[in-house]
């Protein structure tokens, strides 16, 4: 995304493969460069001629992860270019993201709870931990900076509490009103079931490499979180104040209140 007062709003296709002439137009035009997408289009905009007074981007702390992940590289990339670069902005990097409305990585939790009480986890993660972050910090931090530079340039941010998987997966199937059971089972027995659930008609796909990066823990200090952005995380029991998508209108409408 990308915001100018000189810019009226449109949408533009584009293959980040190929240099679009059209997007480097509105790069050149614009004054703030909010990335909450694929790495790569952070990075693009920033290595293209421009006059950006802010950029401000989210990612996941996947950067982190000993497994590799495609997106690591990107989002590697995206952090050098934020953190040695010379335009004033800051990087996000989340947990898992849960809470918001229309954007919720706990969906296929839910869709595993409401087809079967009983979902088996990979032994190798019996004892990993997650963090789930509330999209609504997500929205505030973002639009913290905004409206002002965080000391640092790249932090992470994460939930208020700490968890085992399976005690995620049971407080998921708890919140639909129904009891879920998580036996540890071998590795090897639940990638071959992972491939028997694709033939289940709307169940989610599971894959091997999502498996095998389930058996570390997805957590961080979140004290950073409040030394920079000022903020506490909210419990995932809070209520979304908006949807997700309306929540980024938001966070643009201060961007642009504070261009004017």
């Amino acid at each position: 995304m990308l915001k100018s007062r000189r810019l009226p709003g449109r949408a533009v296709a584009i293959n980040l493969k190929d240099h679009s002439r059209e997007l480097d137009e509105l790069i050149a035009a614009s004054d703030v460069l909010v990335s909450a997408t694929q790495p790569n289009f952070g990075t693009y905009c920033l290595s293209r001629p421009h006059a950006l007074k802010r950029v401000v981007a989210v990612s996941s702390i996947r950067l982190y992860s000993r497994f590799f992940h495609p997106l690591i590289p990107l989002i590697d990339e995206l952090r050098l270019a934020i953190e040695e670069g010379p335009v004033p902005g800051a990087l996000v990097l989340t947990t898992m993201q849960a809470g918001g409305v229309g954007y919720n990585n706990l969906e296929r939790l839910e869709r595993l709870a409401q087809i079967s009480p009983v979902i088996p986890l990979p032994r190798s993660a019996a004892g990993a931990l997650v963090q789930p972050v509330h999209t609504d910090d997500v929205v505030y931090c973002l639009l913290y900076c905004l409206a002002r530079t965080p000391d640092a340039k790249v932090t992470t941010i994460g939930g208020p509490e700490q968890m085992t998987y399976a005690e995620l997966v049971r407080r998921v199937g708890s919140s639909l009103g129904r009891q879920v059971w998580t036996p540890s089972v071998p590795d090897a027995a639940l990638r071959w079931g992972a491939k028997l659930l694709e033939l289940v008609p709307g169940a989610p796909n599971i894959t091997a490499a999502e498996l095998q990066r389930s058996a570390e823990d997805k957590i961080c200090d979140i004290g950073s979180m409040f030394e920079n952005f000022r903020r506490r995380p909210r419990s995932l029991d809070f209520r979304p104040q908006q949807a997700y998508p309306d929540a980024l209108e938001a966070a643009w409408r201060a961007a642009e209140k504070g261009m004017n």
